[in-house]
């Protein structure tokens, strides 16, 4: 992970009621877990085609997708690809029976992708392309709950973030385009100074910084037909994406007097594991499409996701010392995710075109056995969508200079049932744990619609 700073100078002097701060600081320590919404590209998709064929997208990439499937697959059209959409997802989750509650989440969706006019050799060669994700009501959130609480954390720990993925891509030779992104999010590092006065009033100096995270990622699309014209009905994509995440870091500094406190409150989230993926897709007939993904997920890497703490107390008169935050690295396993998809193309016609997509993949839990202290529940998923699109030509009988394509998709997310028996040891140690066994189960569901248009802008 490479990261540059952008510093912002939030650096500000207040005063407040000593009771007032007491209560602030109770409620910043007891709250830091703020609430938290499961959106991104990586766990739900970008686009209705990409959605609908189950995410097995990588060797297909021809419309503004592109972007974040495959980059190199934004060659395949000389002119504008644009689209711009709105994402739904509600979620229905229950730990031991009982409903667990993770927000709804609404979000703005768009994508582009088109030709950067060069000449020569260069002409329609090189192209730009951008995804981008917006929430619909929210910058970020973050929730980190306790480590034995139950939790979700796969989903939970995605806070609502704004995303941009800028990204561009080469045509090397009529079967060979290379392409690479990068994924841009704010991190988040800061302090207060919070000084009691002999007044019994409180001066606080705040202070933050947001380094900006990018994460790369690197792709190729081969297109065989370009050399073997036998093989024209095929399509093979590779995409590498590199592993990010986000940090949060907070350290309030507290005088009582001449005795300084600090304590520093840090938490990773949103880690997307390094992913390898390899994609082929076939079209045996013009109307018929077909698409086959396999990714390779580094989960293992995962750093521990919980709320670390830490201390700075000397007290001139007592020898107190308070323990750091104990850590619970997760022990995550790497996974294989397959997904394949299809696309029928229902009606041809000079005033419209009628598209069908249906898509499924399984998603193998990372999570290992919760036998142990943490209730870390998302279990394998089984995901099944479909997604329909009218792609518009004419309008009152006269040819539309720019066709748009109006599509939507459905996608159900289904995790399967699971049980954890705690280990005999823990429960000897913690007599009083309350999770002896602990069972979890739900699904997702998912809604869109996008409206997008391609033209040569020449």
């Amino acid at each position: 992970m490479n990261r540059f700073s952008r510093k912002h100078g939030l650096s500000s002097r207040k005063k407040a009621p000593a009771g007032l701060f007491t209560l602030s600081l109770i409620f910043f320590s007891l709250h830091i877990p703020f609430p938290a919404y499961a959106v991104s590209f990586s766990t739900f998709g970008f686009g209705p085609k990409a959605i609908g064929m189950g995410q097995a997208f990588s060797a297909i990439a021809d419309d503004f997708s592109a972007a974040w499937y495959n980059p190199a697959g934004m060659t395949q059209n000389k002119g504008i690809e644009l689209g711009l959409g709105y994402q739904y997802m509600r979620p229905f989750l229950k730990i031991d029976g009982q409903s667990f509650r993770v927000q709804d989440s609404h979000s703005i969706a768009a994508g582009f992708s088109l030709p950067i006019p060069f000449s020569a050799w260069l002409k329609d060669r090189v192209f730009l392309g951008l995804a981008f994700y917006m929430p619909w009501d929210l910058i970020f959130g973050i929730k980190v709950p306790l480590p034995q609480e139950p939790q979700f954390l796969l989903l939970e720990n995605e806070p609502r973030d704004i995303v941009v993925a800028p990204a561009v891509a080469i045509e090397l030779h009529p079967a060979l385009s290379l392409g690479c992104s990068v994924i841009l999010n704010d991190n988040t590092f800061g302090s207060f100074e919070a000084t009691l006065t002999p007044e019994n009033e409180v001066v606080l100096d705040v202070n933050q910084e947001l380094p900006v995270t990018f994460t790369p990622s690197a792709s190729l699309f081969f297109q065989p037909g370009g050399l073997w014209p036998s093989l024209k009905e095929f399509r093979m994509g590779f995409t590498w994406r590199d592993d990010f995440l986000i940090e949060y870091e907070f350290t309030p500094l507290i005088g009582l007097g001449y005795i300084p406190l600090i304590i520093n409150f840090a938490a990773s989230s949103l880690y997307q594991p390094q992913q390898f993926t390899l994609g082929l897709s076939y079209a045996p007939v013009p109307r018929l499409l077909f698409g086959l993904d396999l990714s390779y997920n580094l989960w293992s890497r995962m750093p521990d996701p919980n709320l670390v703490t830490s201390f700075n107390f000397v007290f001139p008169i007592f020898p107190v010392e308070f323990a750091p935050t104990k850590p619970y690295l997760p022990g995550f396993n790497d996974t294989f995710v397959p997904r394949v998809g299809v696309q029928y193309q229902v009606k041809e016609s000079n005033s419209m075109d009628v598209f069908l997509r249906a898509g499924y993949s399984f998603e193998e839990s990372p999570v290992p056995s919760q036998s142990g202290f943490t209730n870390y529940m998302d279990s394998d998923k089984h995901i099944f969508s479909f997604s329909p699109e009218i792609r518009l030509k004419q309008w009152s009988g006269k040819p539309l200079r720019f066709p748009v394509s109006l599509g939507g998709y459905v996608q159900l997310h289904y995790l399967k049932e699971h049980t954890f028996e705690k280990e005999h040891q823990l429960l000897q140690m913690y007599p009083e744990y309350p999770y002896p066994t602990i069972q979890s189960q739900g699904t997702i569901l998912t809604l869109g619609i996008f409206a997008s248009t391609s033209f040569d802008w020449r």
